[in-house]
C-alpha cells in the first residue's frame, strides 16, 4: 500500500510539473504576442510620417526648402525606426527583463518638434489640432532614454489622434516636477 501511494503522489507530482511548464509557456507565448502587437503599433506611427513627407515631398519638388525639411523629418522617424528594429532584435533581453537604457542628455524643445513633425500630418488629415504645451523655461535640457521616451509619447499622442473626434484638439502638456 505504501508502494503504491508512493508511486501516485510521484504521479501526481509530475503532473502538477506538465501543468507548471505549459502554464509557463502559455504566459511566454501570450507575453510575446503582446510584445509582437505594441512594436507594430510602435512602428506604425513613423511609418505614416514617412510616408506622408514622402508624398508631401514629391509634390514639392520646386520647393527645395520644403523637400530638405521634408527629407529632414523622414530622416528623424527613420532613425526612430532604426530604433525600434534594433529592440526587436533583442527579444532576448527584453524577456529576461534585462532591457538596456541609454541615458542622455536631450533638450526637450527639439523632442517635442519632432514629436509634433511626426503627428502633423496624422493629425492634419483628421482635422485634428494638436498643441503641445510646456510649463518649464525652453533651457531645459533632461537626462533620459530618448528612445523609451519616444515609445512612451509616441504611444500616447499616437492613441489620443486615433480617439479623437475630427475637428478635436489633441494637446500635450509637460511639467517640471520637483521630486526632493
Amino acid at each position: 500500500v505504501l508502494y503504491v501511494t508512493r508511486l501516485i503522489s510521484d504521479a501526481k507530482r509530475r503532473e502538477q510539473n506538465w501543468i507548471a511548464i505549459v502554464e509557463e509557456a502559455n504566459r511566454a507565448n501570450i507575453a510575446k504576442t503582446e510584445f509582437i502587437s505594441q512594436i507594430a503599433h510602435d512602428i506604425r506611427t513613423p511609418m505614416n510620417a514617412i510616408a506622408g513627407m514622402t508624398t508631401i515631398a514629391k509634390t514639392s519638388l520646386d520647393h527645395r526648402e520644403k523637400v530638405l525639411d521634408c527629407l529632414n523629418k523622414i530622416e528623424r522617424s527613420n532613425q526612430y525606426l532604426l530604433g525600434l528594429i534594433n529592440d526587436i532584435l533583442e527579444v532576448s533581453r527584453i524577456e529576461s527583463g534585462k532591457i538596456e537604457i541609454s541615458p542622455e542628455w536631450v533638450d526637450m524643445v527639439t523632442v517635442e518638434r519632432q514629436l509634433n513633425e511626426m503627428f502633423a500630418s496624422q493629425a492634419k488629415a483628421k482635422n485634428i489640432t494638436l498643441l503641445f504645451q510646456r510649463q518649464y523655461e525652453e533651457k531645459y535640457v533632461f537626462y533620459l532614454d530618448t528612445l523609451r521616451f519616444n515609445q512612451i509619447f509616441i504611444n500616447l499622442i499616437g492613441n489620443a489622434i486615433k480617439f479623437t473626434r475630427p475637428g478635436g484638439t489633441v494637446i500635450g502638456r509637460a511639467r517640471l516636477e520637483s521630486f526632493e
